[in-house]
């Protein structure tokens, strides 16, 4: 078989395209190494030992970036790099870095450096050469000197010396001698006439402890003056409550003319304090941080650094020793830091927190910490500042975390064939009270019926397990399904035996957790699963009879005796009784007229203008109700102005029997009006006027489908500074759209009351008050046993 011309190519093409893709692989592999995104074993980059290596990178932090001579791009550093002839080094904010020469010398480049390394070949010495374009740094001269030029400025270093670098990036830079001796030489050359003979360039010679300012002009020199133990030091912090501080600048040894303070570490826009012999200043500032030094005639200290920080006062939202559970989540949160961007949380195991199992950096003054082991921790916070820096630690706060109660192990269950047979139930509530509140948020019972909506038979199951020491109480649920998501039945009961009508399934899964004397759920058991042989009967079926044809004519048979009927016994129905909450917001129109004060009140705010909130609890025999509202009043005369205000808060508690062929009421109510009196631009004063009465009165039901209730009372108040009587009418209509949680209703109401006073003033008031509001009512049945549904 032949073979075209066009197979021979195809045939090839795979090798082109593979010979691609591996030349763009390996350039990709390389430039990632350039990134130092992946390491490549067998080329680690430059060496030190190459023949133009000048040093290597000892130490850097943050961002520090190189780019060599044959290259347009910028590449990350790390420690280890080698610098060669002709790199130029960038640093960026709150970075620096530390190359350390062949010869044994240094520099260090400090945050916002840019400078490029030379190699002078032509000099004998071969020297160092620097090109410093902007920024600080801090070169140190071992075996060969060093020369680093800046502001056609060139600054020569015999070996064994130290200089420092200020403010490179200024108009006027400043260079420290600190060991040895430098020159300074000018580069600039001042142009003269032609004829005259060329100028020498300008070099000025420095010593240890001796300064110069590279300003435009002739540098000057500058003596350092010698300050010892400064007060605020260098990177010290000064804290201060209120909003400013009051700092105070002392130092020891030689004194100056002025203090220079500034914002700027450039001194730019530098403040001056003449001293006039003394050696302390005092100023106030604001929170930042700030510079200074002192200056004498040609002469200048160091450079002094320290922050202004307000007070970090941690303040816990709850208490220090804080106690929690096994599996729990546990919110932490203390006071806010004025000025802090973010807090730094740490904790552990050990009070020295030699080793910190676990650390967040939240930006909110708050941390959710997940569920910890048992045992005692301990944590502590500090709040942060990029610029500022750090506060100092709070105080180490303990979280004891106990061990979550064991699960109990379940016993059986035993299905109940009669009612009879049910033992009575145990009241775990009778003795703790405070557990209905939590109950009725999470607890549910299914209602008693003779069969669900498919038909199926009621059972009664009992459920039973063994006792466990430190257990008040027992949860138990029971769920068609295994991962127990929406239990069909949940129950709580102070016994180790719960007897709980269900439909006749074919199974069923259950489990139990006991409740320690903290009221916190344990561990639940093992999953207990039920399984039954069901046999379902079906539903009678009606059908409409039809008329059938008459039959023939047969003789008479003696008809059989009609069966008996059957006995139908019906279960004694339990009468259900209530607990109910609501919370309601409305209108009120309120007028009072004070005769002979020339004084009259009346209802303010927006329309909306009344809070009400109430509880009621059934009992046995009879009903306890708590009613409170709150509405804003506002106080008007003729002859004063402007108006002032006054806020009305009442209570009112009421007690009536729950049946009775005389249903009457009872109850006690007591109303307080707090008003702020502002007669005269320079007087405020309060005043309070409470009236307290007695009430006796009636009630009625509605069982329409606007379903209501309603209330009428006769008040007296008999006693204090305020006596009167009044009538109030409350009449409340259930609407029809409710949820199974809320039900939603209008209560009208309708005050009318006369009171007097008995002080000398005998002044007198009539008010008629009207009110609407919506109200939201959240309602829990209950039995003598505890929480039913």
């Amino acid at each position: 078989m032949k073979t075209s011309a066009a197979q021979l190519h195809k045939s090839h093409d795979w090798l082109l395209v593979f010979g691609a893709f591996s030349l763009l692989s390996l350039e990709l592999l390389l430039l990632f190494h350039q990134l130092r995104l992946v390491t490549v074993p067998f080329w680690s980059g430059r060496h030190l030992a190459s023949g133009q290596g000048i040093g290597m990178v000892e130490q850097k932090v943050k961002s520090v970036q190189n780019r060599s001579s044959a290259s347009l791009s910028w590449y990350p550093v790390v420690e280890g790099d080698a610098i060669v002839e002709n790199d130029t080094v960038m640093t960026g904010a709150n970075s620096t870095a530390l190359v350390r020469l062949k010869d044994g010398g240094e520099v260090q480049l400090e945050p916002y450096t840019l400078i490029k390394f030379n190699r002078l070949s032509v000099d004998s010495g071969n020297r160092l050469a620097l090109e410093v374009n902007r920024g600080a740094i801090k070169v140190r001269a071992a075996t060969t000197g060093v020369l680093f030029r800046i502001r056609q400025k060139e600054v020569a270093l015999v070996p064994q010396s130290e200089v420092v670098l200020t403010s490179a990036g200024t108009l006027s830079p400043e260079i420290e001698v600190t060991r040895g001796s430098v020159s300074v030489e000018s580069l600039e050359v001042p142009q003269v006439a032609a004829s005259a003979e060329a100028p020498k360039r300008e070099i000025l010679s420095l010593s240890a402890g001796q300064a110069v300012s590279l300003t435009p002009n002739a540098p000057a020199v500058i003596s350092r003056l010698v300050v010892e133990n400064p007060s605020p030091g260098a990177g010290s912090q000064v804290f201060y409550q209120g909003e400013r501080a009051r700092v105070a600048l002392r130092w020891d040894g030689e004194g100056g003319e002025r203090v220079e303070w500034d914002q700027n570490p450039d001194f730019k826009t530098s403040r001056l304090i003449p001293l006039h012999g003394r050696r302390d200043a005092l100023m106030d500032l604001e929170p930042g941080k700030y510079y200074w030094r002192v200056v004498g005639r040609n002469a200048l200290s160091g450079k002094m650094d320290f922050t202004v920080m307000p007070v970090a006062r941690y303040t816990l939202a709850s208490t220090a020793y804080t106690k929690s559970k096994e599996g729990m989540v546990l919110p932490l949160s203390w006071g806010r830091v004025p000025g802090a961007e973010s807090y730094v949380l740490e904790l552990s195991q050990d009070r020295q927190f030699r080793t910190i199992d676990r650390s967040y950096t939240p930006t909110g003054s708050s941390v959710t910490l997940e569920s910890l082991p048992p045992g005692k921790h301990f944590w502590r916070v500090r709040a942060t500042h990029a610029y500022l820096g750090d506060w100092p630690l709070s105080q180490v706060y303990e979280i004891d975390v106990r061990p979550q109660m064991a699960p109990p192990r379940p016993k059986g269950v035993k299905v109940l064939e009669s009612k009879k047979d049910r033992p009575k139930r145990g009241s775990f509530y009778k003795w703790k009270p405070a557990f209905d509140l939590v109950a009725s948020l999470w607890i549910t019972r299914a209602q008693a019926a003779t069969s669900d909506e498919t038909g199926a038979e009621m059972i009664w199951l009992e459920f039973s397990w063994e006792n466990m020491r430190g257990a008040k109480a027992y949860r138990l649920e029971v769920s068609t399904a295994k991962s127990f998501r929406k239990p069909l039945h949940t129950e709580l009961s102070s016994k180790n035996t719960v007897v709980v009508e269900l439909p006749d399934r074919q199974e069923y899964f259950w489990r139990v957790a006991g409740i320690d004397e903290d009221g916190d759920l344990g561990k639940f058991s093992s999953t207990q699963v039920i399984k039954r042989e069901i046999a379902r009967r079906e539903k009678p079926v009606r059908q409409l009879a039809s008329v059938p044809e008459p039959p023939p004519h047969r003789e008479p048979t003696a008809l059989p005796p009609a069966p008996e009927p059957p006995v139908i016994t019906f279960p004694v129905a339990q009468v259900p009784r209530f607990r109910r909450m609501w919370l309601g917001y409305g209108s009120a129109f309120v007028r009072q007229g004070i005769a002979g004060t020339g004084f009259a009140v009346r209802g303010s705010g927006l329309p909306i203008n009344r809070v009400v909130v109430g509880a009621n609890q059934d009992f046995a025999a009879s009903v306890l109700e708590f009613n409170g509202w709150l509405q804003p009043l506002q106080y008007k005369s003729a002859e004063l102005q402007p108006s002032f205000g006054a806020s009305q808060v009442g209570a009112e508690v009421l007690w009536r029997r729950a049946s009775s062929s005389l249903p009457l009421h009872f109850g006690a109510r007591v109303r307080n009006e707090i008003a702020v009196l502002d007669f005269a631009s320079e007087t405020v004063s309060l005043e309070s006027v409470l009236f307290a009465s007695v009430m006796v009165g009636t009630g009625w039901k509605s069982k329409q489908s606007w379903a209501g209730e309603g209330s009428l009372w006769l008040e007296v108040g008999p006693v204090g500074k305020r006596r009167g009587v009044g009538l109030l009418w409350r009449n409340r209509w259930n609407l029809p759209w409710k949820t199974p949680v809320i039900a939603p209703a209008v209560e009208l109401l309708v005050h009318p009351q006369y009171r007097n006073t008995t002080n000398t003033s005998r002044t007198s008031e009539f008010t008629i008050e009207a009110a609407a509001a919506l109200i939201l009512q959240w309602t829990a049945v209950v039995d003598d046993v505890g929480l039913k549904r």
